[in-house]
């Protein structure tokens, strides 16, 4: 039998309803963003406002950044993948 630790993760093992929960939100969470296009480029025209909104640039500027670090991170997970700074986040940082 394998240590703890060598096994993989299996959150829903054995429990339907979790699975079951997770499955239903994840499809209104599909047809929300489904809803919001067709909205976006069907849907009709609105009258916008062209004053800037305070903080907005921080805002996109926040976004944006997170953007870039995201994707860095997905294009170095594959090496990251034994190294020691992951098996110190799965251990827990002190």
């Amino acid at each position: 039998m394998r240590a703890a630790a060598e096994r993989p993760a299996r959150p829903f093992l054995g429990r339907p309803w979790p699975a079951a929960i997770a499955a239903v939100l994840l499809a209104l969470g599909f047809l929300g963003v489904a809803h919001a296009t067709i909205d976006t480029l069907v849907g009709k025209a609105h009258r916008r406002n062209m004053t800037p909104l305070p903080g907005l640039r921080l805002v996109t500027r926040l976004g944006g950044v997170s953007m870039i670090v995201l994707v860095g991170l997905t294009a170095v997970a594959p090496w990251l993948s034994g190294s020691s700074f992951v098996a110190a986040l799965v251990r827990g940082l002190p």
